[in-house]
């Protein structure tokens, strides 16, 4: 990615870092929705924390942090051109 785009490494970093805790995420969800009993060799999260503090709580909290982490790297030069930003 930094290849083509020449994002600066504390960008590149905070991306690594956002796509890291939503991949994480996202395998809290799956154990929930697999009703998996162990995840990397451990019991899944949600066994020992239970369904809403793993589901709905730390997921909330991911996206939360998913934000802060991105809100200080916003910039036009790495911005989609959308639609909308083409009309605004």
């Amino acid at each position: 990615m930094n290849l083509w785009l020449g994002v600066e490494k504390n960008v590149l970093q905070k991306i690594k870092e956002v796509v890291t805790m939503l991949h994480e995420a996202s395998l809290l969800i799956d154990d929930i929705q697999d009703n998996s009993k162990m995840r990397r060799g451990q019991p899944a999260a949600y066994l020992i924390y239970g369904i809403s503090e793993v589901g709905i709580l730390y997921f909330l909290r991911v996206i939360n942090s998913v934000f802060a982490n991105l809100n200080p790297i916003r910039h036009k030069k790495y911005s989609v051109n959308t639609s909308y930003d083409r009309h605004t």
